[in-house]
């Protein structure tokens, strides 16, 4: 398994992430499961090392992030 390390640049998004890493928003889980200290923010800030974890085969419907459920 091959896991690699992201450093954020002002205002990504974890959606955004996930489109530009996964090609699916809806994939922001697990990157959201991989860095759990940073999973109430919605706009990242810079300068955050985020653990960037492989796409799980056949997991596309998965809880949906914190901030969507308000």
């Amino acid at each position: 398994m091959i896991v690699w390390e992201y450093e954020t640049t002002q205002g990504d998004t974890w959606d955004k992430l996930a489109l530009d890493i996964y090609g699916s928003e809806k994939l922001a889980y697990i990157v959201l499961e991989a860095n759990p200290a940073y999973m109430e923010m919605l706009y990242l800030p810079a300068g955050l090392k985020l653990i960037i974890p492989p796409t799980p085969k056949g997991k596309t419907n998965q809880p949906r992030p914190p901030w969507e459920d308000s």
